[in-house]
């Protein structure tokens, strides 16, 4: 059996280290934009921190006119 992380192709929950670099964006702009009401809301709150979804990370972008780039593995 393959490995999960072979089978999908980009992570489905992101925090916000990952949110910076998917936007190209700072660690206090990742902060403002995530304080922003546009701003999707996480799908948890973990002991970590919050998370969100992948996906929905990408839509705002989309939405707003972001480009998206890949995360580094």
């Amino acid at each position: 059996m393959g490995s999960y992380s072979a089978l999908v192709p980009e992570p489905l929950v992101v925090a916000a280290a990952e949110i910076g670099q998917m936007l190209g964006l700072g660690r206090t702009r990742v902060h403002m934009l995530i304080n922003d009401v546009d701003f999707p809301p996480p799908i948890a709150e973990l002991r970590v921190g919050k998370v969100w979804l992948y996906a929905d990370i990408e839509a705002y972008a989309a939405r707003t006119g972001r480009p998206v780039y890949p995360l580094a593995g």
